[in-house]
């Protein structure tokens, strides 16, 4: 991963955003030439954007599960 800066995540997140086919993906053409324009658009590969995905949506899941966990001890202590 190289070249990750706040901003071009940003970039990346409303590009991939005004994807909707990447949002409900029934049609696999589709979601591949989606990829494709994220690839052309954010000068990356496809594979490079498929592995931050992953790793944006894996930190997401990380940290809302520490903020569950957090309201729920919080709540029980009240």
């Amino acid at each position: 991963m190289s070249d990750w800066s706040a901003t071009t995540i940003l970039t990346f997140l409303e590009a991939y955003q005004n994807e909707p086919c990447l949002w409900n993906p029934k049609d696999r053409q589709k979601v591949n030439d989606a990829w494709t324009r994220l690839s052309i658009i954010m000068n990356k590969s496809v594979k490079e954007l498929k592995t931050k995905k992953e790793i944006l949506m894996a930190t997401f899941r990380r940290d809302l599960k520490k903020k569950k966990r957090f309201y729920s001890v919080r709540c029980r202590i009240r």
